[in-house]
């Protein structure tokens, strides 16, 4: 991931990959909708791989502004610190 262009989330296709040391972010799904004023959202369906483990699909509710590399920062930082309970549940 370069670290000097946003990526937006009309850049993010089903079945792209994020690794970031080991630790893979796969898009699962893009859906364009927007909110209750006509802003226009994006939910984005991913999924965590790691060596043997797969996690379920979690999403993210994003503005078409966002930067996406920021949720996948933060969605391996979580995990990095939760990973322990997941691997053993």
């Amino acid at each position: 991931m370069s670290e000097s262009r946003p990526i937006r989330p009309t850049d993010v296709k089903a079945g792209q990959t994020f690794d970031l040391g080991g630790i893979v972010i796969e898009i699962v799904e893009v859906i364009p909708t927007q909110d209750i004023l006509g802003k226009k959202q994006y939910i984005i369906g991913y999924r965590i791989r790691e060596k043997d483990f797969v996690s379920p699909v979690g999403h993210w509710f994003v503005s078409e502004d966002d930067d996406i590399k920021r949720w996948i920062k933060e969605t391996v930082e979580f995990y990095i610190r939760v990973r322990d309970m997941l691997r053993r549940g």
